[in-house]
């Protein structure tokens, strides 16, 4: 019984996950625009997200990228791009009605703004 309520458990899990390219196709859950470089909105996330959730910096092409995931499965991940001067950011973060992480990554976005 136990190993079926485990391999239930496991495949929900192997279900909920998406990887980058999967995720860049649903509408992002956070969209807005800063006057903010995208240095500076970079450091302000990073700053105010540090103790909900360490996220890695990778430098793009327009910008930078912050994620947390695992195992090439993307968690949290967030786009800060610059476009035509104005700073874009993106934000892909899932949540549910009762965590409260999700919500405090989507305050600290707009906070930064």
């Amino acid at each position: 019984m136990e190993k079926i309520i485990f391999l239930g458990l496991f495949l929900i899990f192997l279900n909920g996950c998406q990887n980058i390219e999967q995720q860049k196709e649903k509408k992002p859950d956070v969209v807005l625009t800063t006057k903010k470089s995208t240095a500076e909105y970079k450091n302000c996330v990073l700053e105010k997200t540090s103790v909900l959730l360490p996220l890695t910096t990778t430098e793009t092409k327009n910008g930078f990228r912050l994620a947390k995931g695992e195992m090439g499965y993307a968690g949290v991940t967030i786009y800060i791009e610059n476009e035509n001067s104005i700073t874009k950011v993106k934000g892909y973060i899932p949540s549910s009605s009762w965590a409260i992480l999700p919500k405090k990554m989507k305050l600290a976005l707009n906070d930064c703004a």
